[in-house]
């Protein structure tokens, strides 16, 4: 049996770890041969790499921009699997011979379905796959309404609707996902994970597992050691939100595109 590479396209580190141990429990002859967590990072692994890649699966928002440069700025001829919440689109968006969808999250007889479909598919070329992004691209611009204006919270005993402008941040504590405007905090049902998906990436970004920021609101961000970055808030609510270092580059790029 031949053996299958797959290159990971995923931002979060968490789901990327259990994708890759997702993938390769799924049949002996997979295996996932790099990891890429960023556009930029993902663009010159392309633009420079000798291995064999037969497959690609990537998520479509990363934290520096839409995955579809990606594939656009290189010669990559490898099927893709996108992984998307986008399942209003992604049936009509999907259908052609070079992408292939899974909706978010992602189950291990999903995933498996969707690798053997692919390994029936002949190598295609970058046309082809241009083609199929430029489709999917304008699905998720007309399905803008998933970036919500306002979110339903839980404040002592009662149910409230937050308009997203007022959220300062957003974090993870004992489990439980909080939003704070600069007043208030108030408790999310769900992981911050599905929230951020409703959240436009051009105003928040996801600066590491536990947080999410309102670029609206940071204040000032400060070097510390380890070329780790200190985020302050205008918010009376005061935390430390660290930057990692490999993270770091990707949020001073989207601080500074807009």
């Amino acid at each position: 049996m031949n053996q299958i590479d797959i290159v990971i396209i995923e931002d979060d580190y968490r789901i990327a770890k259990e994708l890759k141990t997702m993938i390769e429990g799924i049949q002996d002859n997979v295996r996932v041969i790099q990891t890429l967590y960023s556009v930029q990072e993902s663009i010159a692994f392309f633009q420079t790499t000798q291995s064999k890649i037969d497959l690609i699966l990537s998520d479509i928002m990363l934290g520096d921009g839409l995955s579809f440069d990606i594939f656009r700025n290189c010669n990559v001829t490898a099927p893709v699997i996108f992984c998307t919440t986008y399942d209003e689109f992604a049936l009509e968006a999907f259908k052609n011979n070079g992408v292939d969808y899974i909706l978010k999250p992602i189950e291990p007889e999903n995933l498996k379905a969707s690798l053997q479909k692919l390994q029936r598919l002949s190598v295609l070329n970058s046309e082809k796959i241009n083609e199929s992004l430029d489709k999917i691209e304008s699905a998720i611009v007309s399905a803008e309404k998933q970036y919500v204006k306002s979110i339903l919270c839980y404040f002592r005993d009662q149910v409230v609707p937050v308009a997203v402008d007022e959220v300062c941040f957003a974090h993870i504590e004992k489990g439980n996902t909080y939003l704070s405007s600069q007043q208030r905090q108030y408790r999310v049902q769900g992981a911050i994970e599905s929230l951020f998906e409703k959240l436009n990436p051009e105003v928040f970004y996801r600066v590491n597992r536990q947080y999410i920021v309102n670029r609206n609101f940071i204040k000032s961000v400060s070097k510390m050691f380890g070329r780790k970055l200190l985020v302050q808030l205008h918010c009376q609510f005061d935390y430390q939100i660290i930057v990692s270092k490999a993270n770091a580059p990707l949020f001073i790029h989207w601080l500074k595109s807009s």
